[in-house]
């Protein structure tokens, strides 16, 4: 027997308690992957390992990580830390079939096979009535099955929720966004990315009409062209995020594409108009961060909380350390290195949650392992170039003696 859990079930109509003993098997030990990728952009893959219910999530460090291209490319990633795999070499064409294999020691091996899917053609972005308005126009290409994200970051990089106003894509935002029967938004939810297909105007063009209320300072507007199985993964994954509050909702597995594993690995484009394109904020974060602010739960006094810094690189490595200070007169202060790697991301959570943000990745067992940073700005009165820029995390779990612990940091980027 593998493990015992005792599920205490408490059946209302009968008003009795009973208490239930379930024998879970062990899991199969699969890779997990997440990979997406663009045109020109250097390939970026983590990896993972499935885990069960108490287990320690854990990554996969030394696997063999290779990409074919259907015009004869080949590239081979290097393992940068805590199982993110990257290379710049040979990087990604749209319209070239990419196939992903991967092989670790101890699991199957896994394969999928996607590519980068022509470029949203947008002809124009109108913003209406300070911006309660925005009118995206489309030229989609005919014969195609073109598939979209689109979301709008305000001027502090977060996403400004809005309902689609086009009556042609009510059905489609329904199915994506199952919300509450008792919500306000049911007829037509709000959002803060909308997935969208182009079957109700193929090859047509297409004013797709947004409504997010009115905005202080110029929005940036996203507009992503993604591979089918990209969208096929994000519509599962959105509706299992709305599935999660409702009681009697149905199972909503995520879709993958990943052939003997579980994960994704796709291809987009993307259209950005305003001043935060991905490019410039990739370019603006770039630099040494140091830890500002400190706060955590259990607060415990005679712990001083650990010196952090890092920086973050073009290439997207990482170089940083962090020291653990001494408790008592007779310890040293204990160094671990934070070398490793980063990736620059956003949310497609259509609730929104984290927007941009940052995720760091090293080797090295520490509570700060795998941390997802919020990226932020200061204010928004000057350019975006101009603005000073911090992350913040916050962090729950158990340490290393099983300990809860919840820890919130900031950190502030060098003039410099």
């Amino acid at each position: 027997m593998y493990r015992r859990l005792s599920l205490i079930l408490l059946i209302i109509f009968l008003g009795c308690e009973g208490v239930l003993e379930i024998e879970l098997e062990p899991p199969e030990k699969e890779i997990a992957v997440t990979g997406v990728f663009t045109e020109n952009t250097p390939w970026q893959v983590v990896l993972q390992r499935t885990v069960g219910i108490q287990e320690a999530s854990s990554v996969i460090d030394d696997a063999t990580v290779t990409i074919d291209g259907s015009n004869g490319s080949f590239v081979q990633l290097d393992h940068k830390g805590g199982g993110f795999y990257y290379s710049d070499a040979s990087l990604p064409v749209a319209g070239v079939s990419y196939t992903l294999r991967v092989e670790a020691e101890g699991y199957r091996g896994v394969q999928a096979t996607d590519e980068v899917p022509g470029p949203a053609k947008v002809q124009e972005v109108r913003r209406i009535n300070e911006q309660s308005r925005i009118e995206i126009s489309l030229d989609d290409t005919p014969g195609v099955s073109n598939h979209y994200a689109v979301f709008v970051l305000s001027p502090n990089l977060q996403r400004v929720r809005f309902n689609v106003l086009n009556t042609e894509l009510d059905d489609q935002m329904r199915m994506f966004a199952i919300q509450d029967p008792f919500s306000p938004y049911v007829d037509r939810p709000q959002v803060a990315v909308a997935l969208i297909h182009d079957k109700p105007f193929d090859g047509e063009p297409f004013d797709l009409i947004l409504s997010p209320g009115k905005i202080s300072g110029m929005t940036s507007v996203y507009v992503h062209s993604i591979s089918k199985a990209y969208y096929e993964y994000l519509l599962s994954k959105s509706i299992q995020e709305n599935a999660e509050d409702l009681a009697f909702a149905e199972p909503a597995p995520l879709t993958s594409n990943i052939q003997g594993g579980q994960g994704f690995f796709a291809g987009y484009s993307l259209y950005a108009d305003g001043d935060l394109s991905h490019q410039n904020i990739q370019n603006k974060i770039i630099g040494t961060y140091s830890q500002s602010s400190y706060g955590q739960y259990p607060e415990n006094l005679s712990v001083k909380p650990p010196l952090i810094e890092f920086t973050l690189h073009p290439d997207h490595s990482v170089t940083g350390r962090m020291e653990i200070q001494p408790s008592g007169e007779n310890e040293e202060v204990a160094v671990l290195s934070l070398n490793g790697a980063y990736t620059l991301r956003y949310t497609f959570a259509i609730r929104g949650g984290l927007d941009y943000f940052v995720q760091l990745y090293h080797d090295e067992d520490t509570f700060f392992r795998n941390t997802v940073l919020s990226l932020r700005v200061r204010e928004t009165t000057r350019p975006f170039s101009e603005q000073d820029t911090y992350l913040s995390s916050y962090q729950e779990g158990r340490d290393k003696d099983g300990n809860y612990a919840r820890i919130s940091r900031s950190f502030t980027r060098s003039e410099d």
